[in-house]
């Protein structure tokens, strides 16, 4: 079978029926996938079950890979570099794709190709958000930091501009290395892009473990972590960390909640501007 893309999972620990929703989503497209899921050495045993079960069902192209080093972008680097195709997208284990999203994205010959999505509340039935993106939009952003914030998953790229940048940078620490760091890195280093308005990915909102649920004061260290990187002055880096650090140690449902009590508010706008950008860096 010739594969049209490589999804890749990164997976550290999830809940059972959350990991097999993702991967079979993944496997399930209208288009050939190989779907690649990183596994890390304290990924639990009823996960390992859930992936050979699937893999045992039949030639649905899954692979399970060990990840090279012990954090989230080693996973994802770990798939960027074993993906055989010259396409790759990136699925969160606790998140879902639809079934067309990878043949959506391929009719763009982008070398990021990003798509709306749609926020739930832990189940499918609690939708509470969806963002739906436009390409007009996206153009009338002025800067790298505002269009790598207005991109998001689900996402499908180029595999060669990953690859020359070194896929994701593993020195940012917990604070959006996958659809904020690299997507910025892959801008300014003149990569195109395709935006696609339908909601594609389906993205679980909850207060399970993951990664912005973890220590605020941390995930702004390493916010300004990439604001030095892409060198961006001071100032715009305090105002940057003020606005984006509201989601930090908090779901986003809850920040979104008490934010639409003042929907009028101008700080309003700008925070609804950043929520899926902040949520989307996700434990694996």
């Amino acid at each position: 079978m010739t594969y049209r893309a490589t999804i890749v999972i990164p997976l550290l620990r999830q809940r059972d029926e959350w990991l097999e929703q993702c991967v079979l989503s993944a496997a399930q497209q209208t288009v050939p996938c190989c779907v690649t899921v990183v596994t890390a050495q304290s990924t639990p045993a009823s996960n390992l079950a859930v992936l050979d079960r699937i893999v045992s069902d039949g030639p649905n192209g899954v692979t399970i890979e060990r990840q090279s080093g012990a954090g989230f972008a080693d996973a994802i680097n770990t798939g960027i570099f074993h993906a055989a195709t010259d396409r790759i997208g990136l699925l969160l284990s606790d998140d879902w794709l639809s079934h067309t999203a990878v043949e959506e994205c391929l009719a763009h010959d982008a070398e990021i190709v990003s798509t709306g999505l749609r926020m739930y509340r832990d189940g499918a039935s609690d939708l509470f958000y969806e963002h739906r993106p436009s390409m007009a939009a996206f153009q009338g952003l002025s800067s790298y930091e505002e269009r790598a914030s207005y991109l998001k998953h689900f996402f499908l790229f180029q595999r060669e501009p990953l690859r020359r940048i070194g896929g994701v940078d593993p020195d940012i620490g917990l604070t959006g290395p996958d659809d904020y760091d690299m997507v910025w890195t892959l801008l300014e280093n003149g990569a195109d892009v395709a935006v696609v308005p339908s909601c594609l990915y389906h993205y679980r909102d909850h207060d399970a473990e993951r990664l912005t649920l973890r220590d605020r004061e941390e995930q702004i260290r390493n916010l300004r972590r990439i604001f030095r990187k892409h060198n961006v002055p001071e100032a715009r880096a305090d105002e940057l960390c003020r606005r984006k650090s509201v989601w930090f140690g908090r779901t986003i449902h809850e920040v979104l909640a008490e934010k639409r009590q003042d929907a009028g508010s101008s700080r309003t706008s700008a925070a609804n501007a950043d929520v899926a950008g902040q949520g989307g860096a996700a434990d694996p």
